[in-house]
């Protein structure tokens, strides 16, 4: 299958594409800073046609719908029928869960950490937490990024965050969701790394394991429970809204 896509994909294609990433990453940058999506726009046409050129490239090459094959780059084996009978079963479920969850939301509004908090001790409070779900600090590292990323290989593996002054959960979950990821790659068997067995088995698989912990389990009460100690302890966060 990747032989294949890479026959697909002719030179001139891959080299365009991957300037106007690059190029449409930098004014992202920028966009984001001065909050105006018109500096980015642009650029991210740029991206989508040629995304779209890739994808007719590949349908042809592996008798696909285009977007089946961009899908098959992404997760191997699921199809867009796939994804719409999930989608077809969420929309029957979720409009009524929501309202249900605004409904109990209203009566218990949530109360909002208020102050300054500094990136250094944001960041030893994620330290712990990570510490806690078994992130090896001995084969990875945590660091800062415009936008929260994982990346490295079993025996170094990256992960980066956001912090916010006004925002202590934006860096946590951010950082969280990464460890999600590393885990997850962290797991697959070194002694089969250069091998596609020892590879990941796509998006989907990655990114379930990554809200797995951001949602699932940074939402529980066990999690706020056990975190409770730790924003008093770096950030002096007490008062009633912990009674």
């Amino acid at each position: 299958r990747q032989r294949d896509h890479a026959i697909a994909t002719p030179p001139s294609l891959i080299a365009r594409l991957a300037k106007a990433t690059a190029r449409a990453e930098v004014f992202w940058v920028e966009a984001r800073k001065a909050n105006d999506f018109k500096l980015f726009a642009p650029h991210l046409e740029e991206v989508v046609h040629l995304v779209r050129d890739k994808a007719a490239l590949l349908g042809q090459a592996r008798g696909l719908a285009p977007y089946d094959a961009l899908v098959e780059v992404f997760t191997p084996g699921i199809s867009t029928a796939d994804i719409d009978t999930i989608f077809k079963a969420l929309s029957r479920k979720l409009p009524g869960l929501i309202n249900e969850a605004i409904g109990v939301q209203a009566q218990h509004a949530p109360l909002a950490l208020m102050g300054k908090f500094t990136v250094s001790k944001q960041r030893q409070l994620v330290t712990d937490v990570l510490k806690a779900i078994g992130f090896p600090f001995d084969r990875g590292r945590l660091d800062e990024s415009e936008h929260p990323f994982t990346e490295g290989v079993p025996g170094d593996m990256r992960v980066t965050t956001r912090f916010d002054t006004d925002d202590v959960f934006s860096g946590l979950l951010g950082a969280v969701h990464e460890t999600g990821h590393a885990m997850y790659d962290l797991g697959l068997p070194q002694q089969w790394r250069d091998q596609p067995v020892g590879h990941d088995r796509g998006l989907a698989l990655e990114e379930s394991q990554s809200l797995l912990f951001e949602m699932n389990l940074c939402r529980s009460r066990a999690f706020v429970k056990y975190l409770k100690p730790l924003l008093e302890k770096y950030l002096q966060v007490t008062g009633p809204e912990w009674s």
